[in-house]
């Protein structure tokens, strides 16, 4: 009888230990949701800053230019002609390179490794600086759709920033694997920053970057490692578990 009692009561206390991992699970679960729609949030209103300050403004100076061309100033207005065509292919540029980057890359049909390489081709075309890509062990294992979304939205933050912020000329993008793990390099020869600095401006663009990179590392349980030299380039490593 008192082992009857005892099994009921070691079965009792198995179950509420399981109702208790499943409400923690559940309640991990909810607050991760609720940082990617946060994150996805903050990331819609990073892009429209980024369309005001910059598109908006190439549009306003391209718009008060051609207000003040004064057409019996023939040499003039010819001088202000070629500056507006210019302005309207920096124009055309930025346009593109914002929707390039609100685009959903097709990872269901390329996977990470070839999508990676097109993300890197197509902002080389539209920046015009060179973007390298390199898949050094040759990586083509499909992953975890989360997984794949997340790596590549890393990699694109860490390349619009080394072209927006550190402005560089040159980047390099590599892929590397092992049994066990899963690396991404992304590197520079842009102006660096101060680590700690930008850290400590959470609410700034460039803290907001850093910001939305460790947070998307957190939802796949990788690392992420930031090496960057003020006038000497920025390194951002970041592995994953596979």
């Amino acid at each position: 009888m008192k082992k009857s009692n005892q099994e009921a009561a070691d079965k009792h206390e198995v179950e509420l230990l399981n109702i208790a991992n499943s409400s923690e699970k559940i309640n991990l679960q909810k607050i991760i949701s609720s940082k990617i729609v946060e994150n996805q949030e903050n990331e819609q209103n990073r892009i429209a800053k980024d369309i005001h300050d910059g598109i908006g403004q190439m549009l306003t100076g391209l718009k008060f230019s051609l207000e003040s061309i004064n057409l019996d100033d023939k040499e003039k207005s010819a001088e202000k002609i070629e500056y507006l065509k210019q302005l309207s292919v920096d124009i055309i540029k930025g346009v593109r390179t914002a929707i390039f980057n609100l685009m959903s890359p097709q990872l269901n049909e390329h996977g990470i490794a070839s999508s990676l390489a097109k993300l890197t081709r197509e902002l080389s075309k539209l920046t015009g600086k060179e973007i390298l890509f390199y898949n050094k062990t040759d990586f083509n294992q499909r992953l975890d759709s989360f997984i794949e979304i997340n790596i590549y939205r890393i990699t694109q933050e860490a390349v619009n920033n080394a072209i927006k912020y550190a402005e560089s000329s040159h980047i390099i993008v590599q892929l590397s694997h092992s049994n066990t793990l899963l690396s991404v390099i992304i590197e520079d020869n842009g102006k660096g920053f101060d680590i700690k600095a930008v850290d400590k401006k959470r609410h700034s663009e460039s803290g907001m970057g850093l910001l939305f990179m460790k947070e998307r590392i957190q939802y796949i349980n990788g690392q992420i490692f930031i090496n960057s030299i003020l006038g000497d380039g920025t390194k951002i490593t970041f592995n994953i578990p596979i």
